[in-house]
């Protein structure tokens, strides 16, 4: 018995598992001791795309007032959103420092309102202001684990205007930034994209079915069949027809290939807007 056990742990596929299972083991051991660990992760998401309403100088006979005042600066609206990424619900108890949602020096937030509300229950909402230099309160009942809202700020100031939202929570000093590194597509290079992307298969169909068409034309002279004694055997012969079926079917194959490719071809070649929008 002992025999045994010795060959079976000597054997050179059990150290190659074993050395595999703890390899694996250690990144497994650290994800489940820090998904163990239950906290708040209060995060907020600023979308790259701002929403141009005014833009000075293109519209000279437009006019926006904002309480009373005329607007003559550019106004832009942005959305953002603000969320409890953890495992652990946060409570209005739980707010250390109010939670605000903010704009740097000459940028100043026209408006402000919640465009979608995880739950009802949550209790998220926005007090209003006189100030406009002032930030906006973001307050709640709980945020439990991926409750959270949409924010929808208008603004006048450049678009490039940051974005930031401040506070602190019970076991989080501040709330924490996603931000996006990946590059924004404007709507011209998405289409142009999109026509490099079907011109590669439609010359795939098209190289494909090219071959398919001259398989049996290159290989007719096989489906020929030796003048029997009468027409009648032509006929009778099993072999022959079905090397001529296949041949058939294979110029078939390679003429909807073809055309499949001359349509994307097609459809890759509509014209695009030259202002990209």
């Amino acid at each position: 018995m002992n025999n045994r056990i010795l060959t079976f742990f000597s054997n050179p596929w059990i150290g190659i598992v074993g050395s595999f299972a703890s390899i694996i083991g250690i990144p497994l051991g650290i994800y489940f001791a820090r998904s163990s660990v239950v906290s708040p992760k209060l995060l907020y998401y600023v979308h790259p795309v701002r929403t141009p309403i005014v833009t000075p100088g293109v519209a000279s006979d437009l006019k926006m007032f904002h309480r009373d005042r005329e607007l003559t600066g550019a106004v832009n609206s942005i959305q953002l959103a603000v969320w409890n990424s953890g495992n652990k619900p946060i409570r209005r108890a739980d707010v250390l420092r109010p939670i605000t949602i903010g704009l740097p020096d000459g940028c100043m937030i026209l408006e402000s309102a919640l465009t979608r509300i995880s739950r009802p229950e949550t209790g998220l909402k926005i007090d209003d202001k006189t100030d406009l230099k002032a930030p906006v309160p973001l307050s709640f009942d709980i945020l439990e684990p991926d409750d959270g809202a949409i924010v929808q700020l208008v603004y006048e100031g450049p678009s490039d205007c940051d974005v930031s939202v401040v506070g602190a929570v019970v076991g989080q000093r501040q709330i924490q930034a996603v931000t996006f590194k990946g590059d924004i597509s404007t709507p011209l290079e998405r289409y142009e994209g999109l026509s490099r992307s079907l011109r590669f298969p439609a010359y795939t169909m098209i190289g494909v079915g090219t071959i398919a068409c001259a398989i049996p034309l290159i290989f007719a002279r096989r489906y020929r069949v030796k003048k029997p004694d009468s027409d009648v055997e032509t006929l009778l012969r099993p072999q022959a027809g079905r090397k001529l079926r296949r041949g058939i079917m294979t110029l078939i194959f390679g003429l909807v290939y073809i055309g499949g490719g001359i349509y994307l071809l097609l459809r890759s070649s509509t014209p695009s807007n030259p202002f990209g929008f």
